[in-house]
């Protein structure tokens, strides 16, 4: 948690340190903390991998079945291939007595796609967030560039 902060009291437009301190903070109990950073992540504009995952995971923290829905489906809006967002709906769905969207969310979280690319929750965890693709930009550049 600390070395968290410490990034973002360096650099507040780090978004990525961000959404790990919500999750951090989250896994640790201090809940409010953790929507706020969430919150903050999610507001924010930019990399569609960070908006994606902090938006599944406040999805979690709405009281209601109804507005956890809400929070899974606007993470469906970035990355449509999220399964862990549609899992979540469908159990939000069902706990609001939808069983019917409850078994298509389900359906579409496990149904095969052949080689889809990988969805935002995946790339996440994998590190290949807006870190790879910088470094990725920054190497072609340098290679690129004439002298």
């Amino acid at each position: 948690t600390r070395q968290y902060r410490d990034v973002l009291e360096l650099d507040p437009g780090r978004t990525e340190a961000g959404l790990r301190l919500g999750r951090v903070l989250e896994a640790r109990g201090i809940r409010a903390e953790a929507e706020a950073e969430l919150r903050a992540v999610a507001a924010g504009g930019g990399d569609s991998l960070l908006l994606a995952v902090a938006r599944l995971c406040l999805a979690r923290f709405d009281p209601s079945p109804e507005a956890s829905a809400a929070a899974y489906r606007s993470a469906l809006e970035i990355d449509p291939g999220l399964r862990p967002a549609w899992l979540g709906l469908s159990q939000a769905l069902h706990a609001s007595g939808d069983r019917e969207g409850a078994v298509a969310a389900v359906e579409r979280a496990l149904s095969p796609e052949g080689s889809r690319p990988l969805d935002a929750w995946v790339e996440y965890h994998l590190g290949r967030g807006r870190a790879f693709r910088g470094a990725l930009a920054g190497l072609r550049a340098r290679l690129t560039r004439p002298d």
